[in-house]
């Protein structure tokens, strides 16, 4: 009975953790969203009127990106990892196929 819990909060805690990351993925997505529709937005205004400031904001809307990707790209590895995981744990734990993740996320 003691082995039966630790396992379970074994692959409890892996689906936990794999379950942040993804939620942290999908919001990220959903800013990066919104930061590139204000930079198309901001280099159409730039057309019209070219100033510091907006290039300024531009060039922070543009890291922001760049940032955004690297991170959604380092979470994608993250979540592979955490899937791999969950497989060898249910494997050491001799439950294989018979305790499914809690909640079934999108591809990384």
């Amino acid at each position: 009975m003691t082995d039966d819990a630790r396992k379970r909060r074994l692959l409890d805690m892996i689906d936990a953790l794999r379950k942040e990351m993804a939620s942290e993925r999908d919001g990220l997505a959903r800013r990066k969203e919104s930061v590139a529709s204000d930079a198309a937005y901001l280099s159409e205004s730039m057309e019209d009127s070219a100033s510091a400031r907006m290039a300024g904001r531009l060039d922070a809307l543009t890291e922001a990106l760049l940032h955004a990707e690297r991170r959604m790209a380092t979470l994608a590895r993250q979540i592979v990892f955490m899937d791999r995981l969950r497989g060898q744990a249910a494997e050491l734990t001799g439950q294989g196929g018979d305790v499914p993740a809690k909640e079934s996320e999108g591809q990384a």
